[in-house]
């Protein structure tokens, strides 16, 4: 078994990132669960910050800078700010789009997740 003591460029960014995305998808369910009640969007919020502290986690065994910021609803990365306020306005124009913009953040979520594994080299990242 191989031991990473580092990771690689492509890693981290992919961490730096996914830490973002996940607060994305925390941030966005919040929200959700404000405007419409739905329980389901609180239970998910709360899985989400549960992945936003492993990503957390990772990043800091191996010393990489966690740039997300701690204010809800903003991000470093200018296109994930900008899905967000497109998320959010799509989410608050019913309750079926809400659902719609769910389901949308776990594809996206999955995708990202598995473009990730494959590029990763050291297997405690992903």
């Amino acid at each position: 078994m191989t031991e990473y003591t580092t990771l690689s460029v492509a890693e981290e960014s992919s961490l730096t990132f996914m830490r973002e995305e996940e607060k994305l998808a925390r941030d966005v369910y919040m929200v959700l669960y404000e405007q419409w009640g739905l329980k389901v969007f609180n239970n998910i919020s709360q899985s989400e910050q549960s992945h936003m502290d492993s990503v957390a986690t990772i990043m800091a065994i191996y010393d990489v800078a966690d740039t997300a910021s701690s204010e809800d609803g903003v991000f470093t990365n200018t296109d994930l700010q900008d899905l967000y306020l497109q998320l959010v306005s799509d989410g608050e124009a019913s309750l079926i789009a809400a659902l719609e913009v769910g389901a949308l953040i776990e594809e996206v979520d999955i995708n990202d997740l598995n473009n990730a594994i494959e590029t990763a080299d050291n297997p405690d990242v992903f």
